[in-house]
């Protein structure tokens, strides 16, 4: 994993108030994942089973060509089982329009999770040691998209 120092400020304020709001958020995005997996079981039963596969291949973001990796591939094929979705490709509504799609009208897009840990190094650091701090935060992308035709 890549680190990044200079997403943290000097000061040991600033780095409680980071601490403080990725705790918050984690806990929201793991509350968030626990219901959308208990709506299924009781919408579905507890009997289901998923490949996660599908016919169209793992999720896979629109601008890197990148397949999502861990649980946002399970997030993402929730939404594209439910949705009844295609294609298994996805990105946010920025990426779709620089590809020349446009996000359906009325469409909801898919809440994902971007995981990186932050280096914070001796010298911004209030214990005068090299830190390590787990930022997790979500974004939402789309998988129901139409593309311009030429």
């Amino acid at each position: 994993n890549k680190t990044d120092t200079s997403l943290v400020s000097d000061g040991d304020k600033r780095q409680k108030q980071i601490i403080k709001s990725k705790k918050k958020a984690k806990t929201d995005i793991y509350q968030e994942v626990t219901d959308q997996i208990v709506d299924l079981m009781e919408t579905l039963g507890s009997g289901w089973t998923k490949s996660w596969t599908g016919a169209s291949g793992l999720p896979l973001n629109v601008s890197s060509g990148v397949n999502y990796r861990g649980m946002n591939v399970l997030l993402l094929g929730i939404s594209a089982m439910v949705g009844g979705f295609k294609s298994s490709t996805w990105g946010a509504y920025k990426q779709w329009a620089e590809k020349g799609g446009q996000v359906k009208k009325g469409s909801q897009g898919t809440r994902a999770i971007f995981y990186k840990t932050l280096l914070i190094d001796e010298a911004k650091s209030s214990t005068g040691k090299e830190e390590k701090i787990p930022m997790l935060k979500s974004f939402v992308c789309s998988g129901q998209v139409k593309l311009a035709t030429a």
